[in-house]
């Protein structure tokens, strides 16, 4: 008799189980929005993901990957930051180089893009870089700000450029300053993977300091 009477209750207010919404007497229908529930993304189609990004930083290279560990932060409805590290070896020869990095995954697209991606030295040995390498960072990073800040006259100086030998690459950092005309300026650090095979900025990220002008890369 009681659970009878419950359900008869349910059917008078119009609101049975499964349903969002509660149809009221003589007034339009209310509807009762339900939390949305987040959706976990498939951790082995995120790993294969983020190791094709990872790829995608060392063109023409043979790229073997092992991942240490992943910790996956929310960024949107449709997006989750991934923070991984772990080690790289390039073309199946020299020291297993380890690595930090960072990637958005689309998880409509199944594809990670990389944000950041910073390599460690197998030993910690560091050296000054000479002085026409160092010029070109400085060059490379002032095109990839002012393509960022198009807008305005920025540009980057860059000291005490310092280098790590990574495998058969160079991993260099530098601290300088960011300077946007009458814009002002900004602390500015640049992290740099270099072949110095083929010449190539395998990567460059570069971080602004808090002058308002945020982050880029």
């Amino acid at each position: 008799m009681r659970q009878f009477l419950a359900i008869a209750a349910l059917v008078a207010t119009g609101l049975l189980p499964g349903q969002d919404y509660v149809q009221a007497q003589g007034a339009d229908t209310v509807r009762i929005d339900r939390p949305a529930v987040e959706v976990a993304p498939d951790r082995t189609q995120l790993s294969a993901a983020l190791r094709t990004a990872i790829r995608e930083s060392f063109p023409q290279r043979d790229v073997r990957i092992r991942l240490a560990g992943l910790d996956i932060d929310p960024a949107g409805p449709a997006q989750r930051e991934v923070h991984a590290r772990g080690r790289i070896l390039l073309d199946d020869a020299g020291d297993w180089i380890g690595f930090d990095a960072v990637a958005l995954y689309d998880l409509e697209t199944g594809r990670a893009t990389t944000t950041a991606l910073q390599m460690q030295a197998p030993r910690d040995i560091t050296f000054e870089v000479d002085a026409k390498l160092a010029a070109e960072l400085k060059a490379e990073a002032t095109r990839r700000l002012r393509a960022e800040f198009a807008s305005q006259p920025a540009s980057i100086e860059l000291a005490d450029v310092q280098s790590r030998s990574a495998g058969d690459l160079m991993a260099l950092v530098a601290d300088g300053s960011a300077h946007f005309g009458t814009e002002g300026s900004t602390q500015a650090t640049v992290r740099a993977l270099y072949d110095p095979r083929s010449g190539q900025w395998l990567r460059l990220d570069y971080e602004l300091g808090y002058g308002g002008l945020g982050d880029g890369g």
